[in-house]
């Protein structure tokens, strides 16, 4: 209920959505299920590019983006836009 509430006092609502790019872990679960909580939309991202995740943000055009930083991807890979 700790995230919800977090997630709540940020002004989140029902109109917004969430893209998630995070490995399967507890702290994952408990992001998504505070989401869900609220009733926001969580999207999983399915990135493998920067250019596929800039696709994403354009389509999905979420509120909020939970990435985990290990994921990230290499900065020398320049998206063609």
């Amino acid at each position: 209920m700790a995230v919800a509430e977090g997630l709540y006092e940020l002004d989140f609502k029902e109109n917004h959505s969430v893209l998630f790019w995070a490995d399967n872990n507890a702290e994952s679960l408990a992001i998504v299920n505070g989401c869900l909580e609220l009733g926001l939309p969580v999207i999983e991202a399915e990135v493998t590019s920067q250019q596929s995740l800039h696709e994403q943000l354009d389509t999905y055009r979420p509120s909020i983006l939970v990435l985990q930083p290990d994921l990230a991807l290499d900065s020398k890979e320049e998206p063609e836009r």
